[in-house]
């Protein structure tokens, strides 16, 4: 049996890993061969991402070395993938063509930049540690700029930083930046009283992709820190220097773009089904359809009974474990039950130890919900490592893998 990933993010990496356990156990057969397919040289936390932005985290701790995980069942093929070819059952990478009985995709996400005028060339993403680091760089740079402006008002624009999106992305940048930029504009000589941080979202509220009362608290939250939220206001245009967004401009110095993710420019030459913003479409087992050898999870993916679904690391995580648990029952001619989402909750960071979201079926908020996100982000790398306990139950079948 050949089982191919494709990715090494939270998806595809957690389905390794626990592909590689089960194999070891024997619980899949003895000629299995996994393979993971990645290009980078090394595992990227993107939930960090909003730190590096920020410039409290370094672009080198968000990587997590794969020599330092338990592959050693697992063949890590280190390539750019060129295409993928459903009909022959292949993959093809710059180091050659990879046959597949089974192929899981996990290659994650893009930003997804609607055609606005002036957006593409103006605003800077985080989506990847380069996007996260060269809006670090911004940052810097404009508030260095703003420190030996000539006049007040020019001063005041460029210490003004704007963050399209008040989505998860977007709330957790704006958190973090609202207890760095005091300090980068110390340090820079801009005074305080001109910096500004403005959030705009085009939906009614914040988070709304969450409950309504988690938009609320977030606001509460993040305008206490001296952020500037506006909703239903939609990103209309972007020059060098304004936005504007709901018909009102705003003159700024670094603009981040947080509104929204679509799936990889590769899926699209696949001819398998994909929703608008080029996520693969799976069903209750996270299978195409038109090919059940092929699953998707994590951000390239969306499941056609719940299209509304919000991608996460969580869940992706969860999906991919998923995933691992299924192919191993196949392989002893069970049928794998249908996924289903995590039931764990979901927290949304918003900077200094703050946060809100649910645990399990309870809203949280403040600093109770932070310290619980912090907890849970600080201890992701050791449950890659497998530190802890020697046994763990499967979430789906609920049988020791």
């Amino acid at each position: 049996m050949r089982v191919v990933i494709l990715g090494a993010g939270y998806a595809g990496l957690r389905a390794a890993l626990d592909l590689g356990r089960a194999k070891a156990r024997g619980f899949l057969p003895a000629d299995t061969r996994i393979t993971l397919v990645e290009r980078a040289h090394c595992h990227r936390v993107i939930f960090w991402m909003h730190q590096v932005a920020a410039g409290t985290l370094s672009g080198a701790d968000t990587c997590i070395d794969y020599t330092t995980l338990p592959l050693d069942r697992v063949a890590l093929e280190r390539a750019e993938v060129q295409a993928i070819d459903p009909g022959r059952a292949t993959l093809t990478t710059s180091g050659g063509e990879l046959a597949f009985d089974h192929l899981i995709l996990g290659m994650g996400s893009v930003p997804d930049l609607p055609g606005l005028p002036g957006l593409a060339e103006h605003a800077h993403t985080l989506r990847d540690r380069d996007g996260a680091e060269a809006l670090n760089a911004a940052l810097e740079h404009t508030l260095g700029r703003a420190a030996y402006a000539g006049d007040r008002q020019e001063q005041e624009r460029l210490a003004t930083v704007a963050v399209a999106g008040g989505g998860f992305t977007g709330c957790q940048l704006a958190g973090e930046l609202a207890h760095r930029l005091p300090d980068l504009a110390d340090r820079h000589g801009v005074p305080i009283r001109h910096v500004r941080l403005v959030l705009v979202e085009a939906a009614d509220r914040l988070l709304p992709h969450m409950a309504a009362c988690h938009g609320r608290s977030a606001r509460r939250i993040l305008e206490t820190k001296g952020v500037e939220v506006r909703t239903g206001a939609p990103l209309e245009r972007v020059s060098e220097d304004t936005l504007t967004a709901g018909g009102s401009g705003l003159a700024y110095g670094t603009l981040a773009w947080a509104g929204g993710i679509r799936g990889p420019a590769l899926l699209d030459a696949t001819q398998l089904d994909r929703d608008a913003a080029g996520r693969l479409r799976v069903d209750r087992f996270l299978r195409a359809p038109a090919h059940p050898e092929i699953r998707a999870a994590g951000d390239c993916a969306v499941r056609i009974d719940a299209p509304a679904t919000e991608a996460t690391a969580t869940e992706a995580i969860h999906q991919g474990r998923y995933l691992a648990a299924a192919l191993r029952e196949e392989a002893h001619g069970r049928l794998p039950a249908p996924y289903r989402p995590n039931r764990l909750g979901l927290l949304v960071a918003l900077g200094d130890s703050d946060a809100v979201g649910t645990v399990g079926p309870a809203p949280l908020a403040g600093r109770a919900a932070g310290l619980l996100k912090n907890a849970a982000e600080r201890t992701y790398p050791d449950t890659l490592r497998g530190v802890g306990p020697e046994a763990f139950r499967d979430p789906d079948f609920q049988r020791p893998v």
